[in-house]
């Protein structure tokens, strides 16, 4: 960077006049001066060459034009250290002009009476100068007028320049689209125009793109009324390109030397919809608008103009500029891959080994074929989920199912092709294996009675897969099949029909005396059964009135029965329960515990609301009934005994559990866990009176430490019985 550059950097920055929003951090150094109609015309520039000598040795010429943010030292900046890399300083003015607008001279009060415009970027569209009360001008110019002006002035200032480029990016690179289209300053075939990642273009007349896919097809948009409007079409051309006329601007346009440059990852833009019209992001509207020229003009445009995707580039201008493409179309120096159509990738695949039984590994091998640009990235599908975005890869499939598979091919521009396999992958179901670790278990057929619970929910397949009955609906008689042929007393499942499995039984509960506040016990049995391999049964009740308790099961644990439970706060219980083999007789099914917090008219209801005995739902229907004893003159002498809280509770190791009795009758104590089996009993079959403590350690009835969890231990006399609830931890 010259000297100067630097040290007016520095002074602006020590005086603290920088802003970041508004005005420019520095103004050219040099000024390019011409009159006009008698108007002295002044324009600030950087350059590394001065326009008021001539010099012999100059044969190329770049001028660079700024963005919206006018930092025009940046631009330069960036070409001068392309030049000095590639040795060519010596022979190359670099001239980077600066169109300021209002802001800047408010800011900065320049003692030189520059050429400014209103707005950002009027001045990129060849719009007139501005004039205001504070920077009053005699004068309105174009600034493509001015580059007019400029140009003729290095032709004769350089009588052996050869070569001019005029480069523009983002809106330097509308700035040089619209001027290459409509000046008249043809520079003896000198001059060749790059476009960099502008924002939107001039197009030649009222048709855009319809979808961007190739071949590409145009129509006459519906919407946005302005769209053709100049700057982005012909129509309402401002007071320049109204000097040139239409058909000229066509004309000049298809023989002008252009090169436009684009990075691949330029996905930004305007979002006005004159600029949506023209595609969605810089990267569409440079690719639709090279292909646009050539449905205008033919196919001979590429004669005259190529486009060059830059990969990896944003919308970076010193990224643009420093690739080989930049290089290339600037400086003449070095390669640069062009393209006239651009053909999309095709994606394909091959596979190996799709049909099997869980766990099943297939091979999935890429054979997709690039198009115009490189492959660059592979997205797997199966069955519409993200699997894998390696260019071959393998992937086990834990459950069964036909699976669709899909691979999306990508460019390196970000163009893209999809090829499907519809069911491609087929791998077999193995019924009753809901958890998918390839064998039926207990496991298996207690998820399917924990999803009849509530408990679990198990996905479409896995209750198609758990469905051992073939009745197209889960049940807690699937889980007993399951069990059977996990057994040996089923070959295997699903099984044809369950007309032999039909079960019979009589439902039955006692009617309940309690107290508020107190535990009540609630016996659920069944008598008379037979053939008995399943049941379901659910209640409900009064969440207000009751504070439900627990389930516990009863002798049915004895007979090999698998049992699930649920108690939801909402006021149901729901029990469910499978065996292997079938139960002839009576039973105690369960036992449920409740907390009565208020009696209605001395009398408590919970009703059972559906019976399900294998897989047949019973008509049978009832309440169970909990009267106050209290008020049905059934007290129980108060004080008799009185079972305390454990303490401590929660406890580890140890806790002491103590009761006061005044009676004479057999006193029990023993301990249960939360699936109402028995642990320990602590005191069996004895006469105790007044206050009593007992210990208990933790061990069951073998001495062997039990687990952390929920326990209950219960007072048990003639008359009377209590339960309270402790938690051990560990």
């Amino acid at each position: 960077m010259p000297f100067r550059i630097i040290l007016t950097k520095i002074v602006f920055l020590a005086l603290g006049l920088r802003s970041i929003f508004a005005q420019v951090d520095v103004i050219g150094d040099q000024n390019f001066l011409f009159i006009q109609n008698n108007n002295e015309i002044n324009l600030p520039f950087f350059s590394n060459q001065s326009l008021d000598t001539p010099n012999y040795s100059v044969q190329k010429a770049v001028i660079v034009i700024h963005g919206a943010n006018r930092n025009a030292d940046d631009y330069y900046n960036s070409i001068y250290n392309n030049a000095s890399d590639l040795d060519v300083l010596s022979e190359t003015i670099i001239i980077a002009p600066q169109f300021l607008i209002t802001a800047d001279l408010n800011h900065w009060q320049p003692s030189t009476e520059f050429a400014f415009w209103s707005g950002t970027t009027s001045w990129s569209s060849g719009g007139l100068s501005n004039s205001t009360n504070e920077h009053p001008r005699d004068y309105e110019i174009s600034s493509y007028t001015i580059m007019d002006s400029l140009i003729a002035h290095l032709l004769t200032i350089y009588p052996n320049l050869q070569d001019i480029a005029l480069v523009g990016n983002s809106a330097g690179g509308q700035f040089v689209n619209r001027y290459a289209a409509g000046s008249n300053q043809e520079a003896e075939g000198k001059i060749r125009y790059i476009v960099s990642a502008p924002s939107s273009y001039v197009y030649m007349d009222e048709y855009r793109y319809s979808e961007y896919l190739f071949p590409m097809t145009w129509e006459l948009p519906e919407d946005c009324v302005g769209y053709n409007n100049y700057k982005y079409g012909l129509d309402d051309l401002n007071h320049y390109m109204s000097m040139m006329g239409i058909d000229s601007i066509r004309e000049r346009y298809s023989r002008r030397k252009i090169q436009y440059l684009i990075g691949t990852i330029d996905t930004g833009g305007t979002q006005d919809c004159e600029s949506m019209k023209q595609g969605s992001n810089r990267l569409e509207r440079s690719i639709i608008y090279y292909n646009y020229l050539q449905y205008f003009y033919g196919s001979q445009i590429v004669d005259n103009q190529k486009i060059a995707l830059i990969s990896g580039v944003g919308h970076d201008y010193n990224g643009i500029f420093s690739s080989s493409c930049g290089r290339s179309a600037i400086f003449n120096y070095g390669d640069c891959a062009q393209y006239n159509n651009l053909v999309f990738p095709t994606s394909n695949f091959s596979y190996e080994n799709n049909v099997g039984n869980y766990p099943h590994p297939v091979n999935f091998i890429n054979e997709s074929v690039a198009g115009t640009h490189p492959l660059s990235s592979f997205n797997w599908i199966i069955n519409d989920s993200l699997i894998s975005s390696s260019e071959n890869f393998s992937h086990t499939f834990s459950y069964p199912g036909l699976f669709d598979v899909s691979l999306i091919a990508f460019d390196q521009v970000g163009f893209s092709d999809t090829s499907v396999y519809q069911s491609l992958v087929q791998i077999d179901t193995l019924y009753g294996d809901i958890d998918w670790d390839a064998e039926v278990t207990d496991n298996d057929a207690s998820l399917v009675l924990s999803h009849i619970t509530g408990d679990e929910l198990l996905s479409p397949l896995q209750q198609a897969t758990g469905d051992a009955s073939n009745s197209a609906s889960l049940s807690a008689f699937d889980a007993s099949l399951m069990l059977q042929f996990i057994s040996g007393n089923l070959d295997g499942i699903p099984i044809d029909n369950s007309d032999s499995f039909i079960a019979n039984g009589d439902l039955q509960a006692p009617e309940i005396l309690g107290e508020v506040g107190e535990i009540v016990t609630i016996p659920i049995s069944i008598e008379n059964s037979n053939n008995l391999y399943s049941f379901s049964i659910s209640f409900t009740y009064n969440n207000v009135q009751l504070e439900s308790g627990s389930v516990y099961l009863g002798t049915i644990s004895d007979y090999g029965f698998l049992v699930e439970s649920s108690v939801s706060d909402s006021g149901s219980i729901i029990v469910s329960g499978a065996s292997p083999t079938s139960i002839d007789g009576d039973l105690d099914l369960f036992t449920m515990y409740f907390i009565p917090t208020e009696f209605e008219n001395g009398q408590l209801e919970i009703e059972c609301n559906q019976i399900m005995l294998n897989e047949v739902t019973q008509e049978q229907s009832f309440s169970i009934l909990i009267n106050n004893q209290l008020q049905i003159g059934n007290q129980v002498t108060p004080n008799r005994i009185n079972l305390e809280n454990n303490f401590p509770n929660p406890f580890n190791n140890n806790t002491l559990i103590s009761f006061y009795g005044e009676i004479d009758n057999d006193v029990y104590l023993y301990i249960n866990d939360i699936r109402g089996r028995l642990v320990k009993v602590l005191i069996d079959n004895k006469k105790l009176k007044g206050m009593q403590t007992i210990f208990w350690n933790g061990t069951n009835d073998l001495g062997i430490k039990v687990q952390s969890g929920i326990y209950f231990y219960t007072l048990e006399t003639e008359g009377f019985k209590e339960t309270k609830k402790m938690l051990l931890l560990k």
